[in-house]
């Protein structure tokens, strides 16, 4: 889809490239008091401009689906890489991750793409209308803006580390601010005004920091953009105040693509406002390859050892030796049953389900904020939500089902029907569980009570 939006931008400006020419020849046409030839022009001056913007809509399609395609495989892409280097089970990833997504993968890629089609837009516009000024009026303003183009390219490339430092800045800023919006919002709604006031001026200087850098950009950029332009207009109007022995013939073409040369110096304007952006595109684009690559890869089997820790069996009310039970269900050996995981504080429980997780084929791992039914929120308790949530867990048909602490935030209620839920369940498939509110002795007390 890229490429046919280029093919499409590529006969565009062909098409306006001769519009501007039969505009160019209706003007000298009035000159020589040929007005029916000038009609002429005029009319395929306009089915030349008609055809231009027909294909412009065209190529905004295709650049549309073409991010849309970039988008869904730098998602795919991402979520593969992250599960293969065990990343995806680290909270502070998991953090970023969100921010990146949700703040900047998105925006960067259209930007990325929309700069490209415009780069190449303006280049082909800019060297085609200077062709055709070169045919139909005079070469000597080609000459010149072409000049001032080459001084602005050379500008560029002295200042361009300076730029793509700018443009790195830009996304550090923009992640680093996003990631204090939940901060910010528990900071606001949950917190009275004296106390939250301190965790709400440090995400204001977050988000300044990030404002004050666009401003500091955006001030590079006119400035160097503005320059070479400043410079081509006062050379033309040197040169149309020194020569004025012009033809009517000059003068008529002239007059004719007064609204064309405007367009031409806009163009230039925004080449050069490429040129600087293309140092800041490059460095996001680059950033945006090496988000995960600069990560330093998890092994989960590396820490936690897991000598304070018990794997009891519910059903059987039987302990498993937490090594011997991780390699049973990496050899596919346990496929049903009910299996509690408990210890103490910071002995490694939700690190060793993430290790079961991770040997297991088919299964699905559950934390306490984990939803997978977004769109059945609204105002729902937290019981409801995931109890919406484990329905479509089980409906998934998953040979492992793995719940780190689940009943943390469930009222007595709810945590029986889940706790009835993964019962039967266990029935046929195998559950690992690590408890908020419950030992595996009460556990274990608990079912045989069931039995009796």
């Amino acid at each position: 889809m890229l490429t046919l939006a280029v093919v499409l931008i590529f006969l565009q400006q062909i098409a306006l490239a001769f519009s501007t020419f039969f505009i160019a020849r209706a003007g000298t046409s009035v000159a020589t008091g040929d007005s029916n030839l000038a009609i002429d022009y005029v009319v395929l001056f306009f089915v030349t401009a008609l055809v231009g913007f027909g294909l412009n809509s065209f190529s905004e399609v295709c650049a549309e689906k073409s991010k849309n395609v970039i988008l869904a495989r730098y998602y795919s892409s991402t979520h593969l890489l992250l599960k293969a280097r065990q990343l995806s089970n680290v909270r502070q990833m998991r953090s970023k991750y969100h921010s990146w997504m949700a703040g900047e993968v998105a925006p960067t890629i259209d930007e990325f793409v929309s700069f490209f089609l415009m780069s190449i837009n303006s280049v082909l516009n800019v060297c085609l209308t200077l062709l055709v000024f070169s045919a139909v009026f005079s070469i000597e303003v080609s000459i010149i803006v072409l000049v001032q183009l080459i001084a602005s390219a050379l500008l560029i490339s002295v200042i361009r580390k300076t730029v793509s430092g700018l443009g790195t800045q830009l996304q550090e800023k923009k992640l680093e601010s996003n990631q204090y919006l939940e901060t910010f919002w528990n900071s606001h709604f949950m917190m009275s005004p004296p106390m939250g006031e301190k965790l709400q001026n440090i995400q204001f200087q977050k988000l300044q920091g990030f404002f004050d850098t666009r401003v500091k950009y955006k001030i590079w950029e006119q400035s160097i953009a503005a320059a070479p332009i400043l410079l081509s207009v006062g050379s033309l109007l040197v040169y149309i105040s020194a020569f004025q022995s012009w033809s009517a013939v000059e003068i008529g073409a002239a007059v004719a693509v007064l609204p064309r040369t405007l367009q031409l110096l806009g163009n230039a304007h925004t080449l050069t406002v490429i040129g600087t952006k293309f140092f800041e595109i490059r460095q996001k684009r680059r950033n945006l390859s090496h988000f995960l690559t600069d990560s330093q890869d998890v092994d989960f089997s590396a820490f936690a050892s897991l000598d304070g820790l018990s794997v009891t069996d519910v059903g059987r009310g039987s302990l498993v030796d937490p090594k011997e039970f991780l390699d049973r269900v990496s050899k596919g050996a346990i496929t049903q049953g009910r299996f509690l995981v408990t210890g103490e504080n910071g002995s490694g429980k939700s690190t060793f389900v993430k290790r079961v997780y991770l040997a297991s084929n088919k299964a699905i791992l559950v934390e306490p904020t984990t939803n997978f039914t977004p769109e059945n929120g609204g105002n729902q308790s937290t019981g409801n939500l995931f109890l919406a949530s484990l329905q479509t867990i089980l409906g998934e048909g998953p040979d492992v089902v793995i719940l780190d602490e689940w009943d943390a935030n469930l009222d007595e209620n709810n945590t029986q029907i889940i706790d009835e839920k993964l019962q039967h369940f266990s029935g046929s498939h195998l559950v690992l569980e690590v408890r908020h509110k419950i030992t595996s002795h009460n556990v274990v007390k608990s079912r045989q009570r069931e039995v009796s």
